[in-house]
């Protein structure tokens, strides 16, 4: 009874932080959204949803459930991150909204640790290592990017490039010729994030998964 009843839990919570994860990616305008009230507190409902995950996931893990370190010299980086974290909190002016973004610090670090932890157990149906490339977080990410790419393109074409299309057509016809201006701030693709920095940092990040799913 309490296998399954954990068994569920761990679906429900895993599935409710990669909704969360879904929609503030997808949605317009959400590094604004993001860091704001109400918005706030469903990015912290879904990384208490990841980390809820994460414990599920060892308990039900019965023959290794000591968390895999991440190796290579990065678990001293985390360890050195959370300290310089804790420190930021205890020396904030601002005590409350410091507090609100180390929580949602320390629980990306755990979801990092439960995904690498839940890679490294991923078999196959013959018992064997699953590839990484063929896990279902990782085709889900794959997903989630093309529908990014489709999504971003969509509202920009939409919302910025059509509209200027238009600016310029009605000043040729009074005589003032003018081309589209891509080295403009405002008219290069910031959908959905709300900055074309944050959608290139995104798109550069995702480009070779993509690359490799295809």
């Amino acid at each position: 009874m309490g296998y399954r009843f954990v068994t569920i839990a761990k679906i429900c919570f895993g599935g409710l932080a990669f909704l969360s994860y879904v929609w503030f990616t997808l949605m317009s305008d959400n590094h604004s959204y993001m860091v704001g009230f109400p918005w706030v507190y469903g990015v912290e409902l879904g990384f208490l949803c990841g980390v809820l995950w994460v414990i599920a996931h060892l308990w039900l893990d019965r023959k290794t459930r000591n968390l895999q370190w991440l190796g290579g010299g990065l678990d001293w980086v985390i360890f050195l991150a959370l300290g310089t974290l804790t420190f930021s909190l205890m020396m904030s002016r601002f005590s409350q909204i410091a507090f609100m973004y180390t929580v949602i610090c320390f629980a990306y670090i755990g979801i990092c640790y439960g995904l690498h932890h839940h890679f490294i157990q991923a078999t196959d149906k013959w018992g064997n290592p699953k590839p990484l490339l063929k896990t279902s977080f990782v085709l889900a990410q794959g997903l989630l990017c093309w529908i990014f790419n489709i999504v971003s393109l969509g509202l920009w074409l939409r919302q910025t490039f059509v509209p200027e299309l238009q600016r310029l057509k009605t000043l040729e016809g009074i005589g003032e010729a003018s081309q589209y201006d891509f080295t403009s701030l405002t008219l290069r693709n910031w959908a959905p994030f709300g900055h074309p920095n944050y959608v290139a940092g995104f798109l550069l990040l995702a480009l070779p998964l993509l690359m490799s799913l295809t």
